[in-house]
């Protein structure tokens, strides 16, 4: 134990403990980037393979479509590449969403509907999120409980609403 840390009180043992082993996010509205970080210090980006190609930065877009499943029609989702690659695929079948992240913070915004179903901000943040995990495999396993979030210093639109936005995430994780 280091000179420093050993003047730590309790409480900020505990915090320094907590910060030993967390993840950092960055959501953005173009690409959104997940870093570990490890009890040794190491950090590191998570990586995706899409099409042979391996990257850290993953784009930050939805695609939505329906399709059939067990004798009715579902509304299906990806995002980052896959979701790319299912809009160019059928651009006339699907829905695509990009700079989403710009809405977060605005009270205008209350859903979009797509395929007859109502989606909030948070629906749509805890979707990409979802592909975002199930598309970097077994890297996000073992996930701490901490995360620490990037934020805009000022969020888009014309009366941006900090708090609204942080509500939102919250409950899009």
């Amino acid at each position: 134990m280091s000179l420093c840390a050993a003047r730590l009180d309790g409480q900020s043992m505990k915090a320094l403990h907590a910060m030993q082993r967390s993840i950092g996010l960055d959501f953005g509205t173009t690409n959104s980037v997940l870093a570990k970080r490890y009890a040794d210090g190491q950090v590191v980006a998570t990586k995706f393979v899409h099409d042979n190609d391996t990257f850290s930065a993953f784009r930050s877009v939805l695609c939505f479509w329906r399709e059939m499943h067990q004798g009715g029609l579902e509304t299906r989702h990806d995002a980052g590449p896959w979701a790319i690659d299912r809009f160019v695929e059928d651009p006339q079948d699907c829905r695509f969403l990009q700079s989403f992240k710009t809405f977060a913070a605005s009270a205008a915004f209350r859903n979009t509907t797509i395929g007859g179903q109502n989606y909030a901000f948070e629906d749509l943040l805890a979707g990409f999120f979802l592909r975002f995990r199930e598309h970097a495999g077994n890297a996000l396993d073992d996930l701490p409980k901490r995360i620490i979030l990037g934020r805009p210093v000022t969020f888009a639109g014309s009366a941006p609403d900090d708090k609204l936005a942080a509500q939102r995430y919250e409950a899009a994780f």
